[in-house]
């Protein structure tokens, strides 16, 4: 798929990630963000679950934190 860059904001070592701002093939834009997991995952509002987009509570989230934290 090609999906071309529309803007691309660098890694900063202050915001822990970089994203880009990507156009794709239908015309809408898509935001695309890698970075620290933590500093993601606090910057989040929804998950995706069973294909499904859902509230991310502050339970799941400590889930989520709990399962990085078991990687480390």
């Amino acid at each position: 798929m090609n999906c071309p860059v529309q803007k691309r904001f660098p890694f900063e070592s202050v915001r822990k990630r970089m994203s880009s701002i990507n156009k794709l093939p239908d015309g809408s834009l898509c935001v695309f963000v890698k970075g620290a997991p933590q500093e993601i995952l606090e910057l989040s509002t929804k998950i995706i679950l069973d294909n499904k987009v859902v509230e991310l509570t502050p339970l799941k989230k400590s889930e989520i934190v709990a399962k990085l934290n078991s990687f480390a």
